[in-house]
């Protein structure tokens, strides 16, 4: 059985001395990464396969956020 190797990406936004996290539902469902509900994370989530580092991290933010980052 072949393996694949994925890649996490957290994004750190800090702004006014603030950092910004999100919140994870109680009765959130795992969509294949590790996932502990009702928690703070950073935001972000896994590269896509065409994608750079910094793709995914703008990508990932917009997702969870609607921010937009460069």
């Amino acid at each position: 059985m072949e393996k694949i190797i994925k890649v996490g990406i957290g994004v750190l936004l800090i702004k006014n001395n603030q950092i910004l996290l999100g919140h994870r539902v109680k009765d959130g469902v795992d969509t294949g990464g590790i996932y502990e509900p009702d928690t703070w994370c950073l935001p972000g989530g896994k590269q896509e396969y065409h994608e750079t580092i910094f793709e995914g991290a703008i990508r990932e933010v917009k997702e969870e956020t609607n921010l937009n980052i460069s």
